[in-house]
């Protein structure tokens, strides 16, 4: 058994692309399939920061993962993206389901660190950020520490806000610590005129003379 661990470890470690058209790989990195996928250190000018280990692509075509990213994977799609300019700061831990044209970024100031994008076309976890995240969706741009975009489309968190939620379409995130939506709609809420009514803790209730929703602690 310990035979057959080692062989599969030294296979890994020095380990191309195993079956697709034209991809680029470099050791101990994997691409599973595809075409024109790019796991690759070929960059010019030199530096410290060429570092390229454990990183996966599924398949898909035209994926790429970037100088500097590290235990990164790209599942599929085509045209992802994890990793920004090459041979300044990292995008590590990333990790792109699918979708077109999504990227996970870094740039020459700042690096970007856990970001997950699920999948859609055209979204965008920014550098600078850490544990956040876009889900699904169109043209979505998360720049937010520790924040969601669910799902929707032309979303924006910046950077000014942490932990901060988005669904819905065209949302700029107002504040921290807050979920932001068009609209949520309650199904046969229970109505109050005057806050009169006895209702369980918790519940959310309607009062037309205000024109309000309550919610009863």
């Amino acid at each position: 058994m310990k035979k057959y661990l080692s062989i599969f470890f030294i296979f890994f470690l020095f380990l191309v692309s195993i079956s697709g058209y034209c991809n680029n790989v470099t050791r101990s990195n994997f691409i599973g399939g595809g075409d024109f996928n790019i796991i690759s250190n070929n960059i010019t000018g030199g530096g410290c920061n060429n570092s390229l280990l454990y990183n996966f692509i599924g398949g898909g075509a035209l994926n790429c993962v970037n100088p500097g990213a590290n235990l990164s994977s790209i599942v599929g799609g085509i045209q992802n993206c994890i990793g920004g300019t090459p041979n300044i700061n990292h995008a590590n831990y990333g990790f792109i389901g699918g979708g077109q044209q999504n990227c996970i970024d870094s740039n020459t100031t700042a690096s970007a660190y856990f970001g997950v994008i699920g999948g859609g076309f055209c979204n965008l976890v920014c550098a600078g950020t850490r544990h956040t995240g876009i889900f699904s969706g169109l043209c979505n741009t998360n720049a937010g520490y520790y924040s969601a975009i669910l799902g929707g489309a032309c979303n924006t968190i910046s950077n000014a806000y942490q932990y901060a939620g988005i669904f819905g379409c065209n949302i700029t995130a107002k504040s921290s610590c807050a979920f932001h939506t068009n609209c949520i709609l309650v199904p046969d809420m229970p109505s109050a005129i005057g806050g009169l009514g006895t209702f369980a803790h918790g519940t959310l209730y309607y009062d037309p003379i205000t024109k309000a929703v309550y919610w009863n602690l």
